[in-house]
């Protein structure tokens, strides 16, 4: 029973490393899907840790505190998009804002959603950064 549920759980791990480093290198895919399905990946690898605490005591604390770090990293970029898509949903319809306002505040709110893409998620040493962590982890 021990040795199963220690295979589930490393199957686990694995299935959800293999897709952060899949949506850090797909390059057929939007950024802010790729930055949700990693963000989500980072989130189930911290929820099998706690609901698996008992066979998870030889994972390395610094583990574990880097995925946090990780979804944790990610989260003001995903934040921005969905902010947008929020407004975007929003503003369609009646509304009694100038169209010329709510045309500035979703150009603000798409620049400020393109910064943090290209800052956070973009940059080379982000995504390399998240599928070295991935390769570490798959040795546990």
């Amino acid at each position: 029973m021990l040795q199963n549920t220690e295979n589930r759980l490393s199957t686990a791990f694995q299935k959800q490393n293999e897709k952060i480093e899949y949506f850090c290198s797909a390059e057929n895919v939007s950024p802010n899907l790729a930055v949700h399905e990693i963000r989500k990946s980072f989130k189930r690898l911290r929820a099998l840790l706690k609901f698996f605490s008992d066979y998870t005591e030889d994972f390395p604390t610094q583990y574990k505190i880097q995925i946090q770090d990780f979804g944790h990293f990610l989260s003001p970029v995903r934040e921005s998009f969905i902010n947008l898509q929020i407004f975007e949903r929003i503003t369609t319809g009646e509304i009694l804002i100038p169209e010329r306002k709510v045309k500035e505040v979703k150009d603000i709110l798409a620049a400020k959603n393109k910064f943090l893409i290209e800052e956070k998620f973009l940059k080379e040493k982000n995504c390399l950064t998240f599928q070295e962590n991935c390769k570490d982890l798959d040795s546990y």
